[in-house]
């Protein structure tokens, strides 16, 4: 059996060839989608190159041979196997007669060079201009497993003027899409959270103890908040200090779809019950986001906007909308749809344990017009909860976190005053 190569590998063995500059690239492609003479000479030589016996059409093994040339040039010592050249080749066979004309060649390089020329022109947030996806920067831990070891993904940032035995340790688990990257806009405008040792997590397991952190306040954001209530219950005891939530997902339970936005009940019953179904959506998702990230993004956000002002407004924003363009433009230059079917799934069923097992302060902030994560859902899990409050935040939606006065009243409910070295008292 073949074994394609891993990203990893292409990465490292890609890593030192010459790349163009976005300028560059930008430039290039340009002048040759401007000017027809040249585009056309640019298929007569790509096309000619590929086809290997002259007959004026591309089949599979000539496409693979061609492929094998290109790794071998470049010192690429694994090429595509077998299964890769079909897949490539079914994208420009457009007739599906298992050959491949010039005509088709020509459409298909077409659509990749205006495609590529979208991206280096899209007008995307600041510090989003010019990064090369997906972003390798950031931290990594490798946790123990009885199957194999795990690999989390994390960011890091440090109040520089708080002593660090006053710092409090805070885990931020964000929603999707979202990665390690995500955080508040006041944040990331300050470069940190005051008073706090901030960890952006991509998802949770034995991390506090590979990292050796005995004490934490947790932050779960929309699907972060069953990984964030997991943590609390069942991790040791007194690692966990109390944890805070906003567009908090709960459990099943009837009567969940009360206030939910039609495709949102769609989902969520999709999730629980017709798998198959969330995977096409999913793989469709992300097939639209390498095409047009932030018209995807767009469209995800769509029914939150349209029930909520606040939302509106929130996502009026550009440095909320570059939060969650930066995450879904990590996750999808990886090709997780996989992944996010599995949690999508995993978090609309049960949960493997009872709200009621989390014995730590939570306290919950709410949007009453938020259309995924309903206010009906937070009242239901408010009540499971042992020792929880329950902000109802009139006029706004599932974006409340993105607000700086949640964020600062959340901050002031985990203790993060720079003169206290704690978690303020328990609210009950």
């Amino acid at each position: 059996m073949e074994t394609a190569p891993t990203p990893e590998v292409l990465r490292s063995q890609l890593a030192g060839l010459p790349r163009l500059s976005d300028d560059e690239a930008r430039e290039a492609l340009s002048t040759i989608l401007e000017h027809e003479p040249t585009f056309q000479r640019v298929v007569d030589s790509v096309f000619s190159t590929m086809d290997h016996n002259s007959d004026g059409s591309l089949e599979p093994h000539e496409m693979g041979m061609f492929l094998a040339r290109v790794c071998g040039q470049y010192g690429v010592t694994t090429p595509p196997n077998t299964s890769q050249v079909a897949h490539l080749f079914r994208h420009l066979d457009l007739d599906g007669d298992n050959d491949v004309s010039r005509d088709e060649m020509e459409a298909f390089l077409r659509h990749v060079f205006d495609e590529q020329l979208r991206k280096l022109t899209a007008d995307f947030p600041g510090h989003l201009t010019g990064r090369t996806w997906p972003d390798l920067s950031g931290s990594t831990v490798t946790l123990p497993n009885p199957l194999h070891h795990v690999t989390l993904g994390y960011k890091e940032s440090t109040d520089p003027g708080c002593p660090p035995e006053l710092l409090v340790n805070v885990v931020l688990i964000p929603g999707s899409p979202g990665s390690r990257f995500f955080t508040h806009p006041s944040v990331r405008a300050r470069g940190y959270l005051p008073g706090a040792r901030l960890i952006v997590l991509e998802r949770p397991g034995a991390f506090c103890t590979a990292m050796r952190i005995e004490r934490v306040v947790l932050i779960g954001y929309s699907a972060g908040s069953p990984y964030a209530l997991a943590a609390a219950a069942l991790c040791r005891e007194g690692l966990v200090e109390r944890v805070a939530l906003s567009g908090a997902l709960c459990p099943w339970f009837p009567g969940i779809y009360q206030g939910m936005a039609p495709l949102f009940r769609v989902g969520y019953w999709a999730c629980a019950h017709a798998h198959w179904f969330v995977r096409c959506v999913m793989t469709a998702d992300g097939e639209a986001a390498r095409r047009d990230a932030r018209a995807a993004l767009q469209s995800t956000f769509a029914p939150y906007v349209t029930a909520s002002a606040g939302d509106a407004a929130a996502f009026g924003r550009p440095e909320v909308e570059a939060e969650f363009l930066e995450g879904l433009l990590e996750t999808s230059s990886r090709g997780q749809e996989g992944t996010d079917v599995a949690e999508s799934v995993r978090v609309a069923a049960q949960w493997g344990f009872e709200p009621a097992c989390v014995k730590v302060p939570v306290c919950v902030w709410a949007g009453q017009q938020d259309a995924g994560t309903t206010i009906h859902m937070a009242r239901h899990l408010a009540a499971s909860l042992p020792h929880c409050e329950l902000h109802e935040l009139h006029g706004r939606g599932h974006l409340a976190f993105m607000d700086d006065d949640v964020m600062g009243e959340m901050a002031a409910w985990l203790g993060l005053d720079p003169s206290e070295g704690h978690a303020g008292p328990v609210k009950e």
